[in-house]
């Protein structure tokens, strides 16, 4: 079995990509732009299938804004990589691969 090393640039590179914009271009039927599941008067883009799951992008310490999920029902929070291979049925490899290559 071989394997594949993926390197921390193309990590990073992927963590920033446009997770939405990603959704909207690759999985359109996945997101959608509707209220926030626990701010009344907000709104947000949400999962399709788990209504509360919302995506948003956060400013990191260093200044980099990392693209981000979190699952309101299950508290469970992680980045747009974690999301393709949760949600999306990506390998790792893949989901890194596919977010570091869109230009979107």
């Amino acid at each position: 079995m071989s394997y594949e090393r993926i390197g921390e640039d193309l990590k990073r590179k992927a963590k920033e990509a446009d997770l939405v914009s990603y959704l909207k271009a690759r999985h359109p039927r996945s997101v959608r732009f509707s209220d926030h599941p626990d701010k009344p008067g907000f709104v947000c883009w949400r999962s399709v299938e788990h209504d509360s799951l919302t995506f948003y992008r956060k400013e990191e310490r260093d200044g980099r804004s990392i693209y981000k999920y979190t699952r309101h029902s299950t508290d469970e929070t992680d980045d747009g990589i974690g999301y393709l291979v949760r949600y999306e049925g990506y390998s790792f490899i893949n989901a890194i691969k596919a977010l570091a290559a869109f230009e979107g």
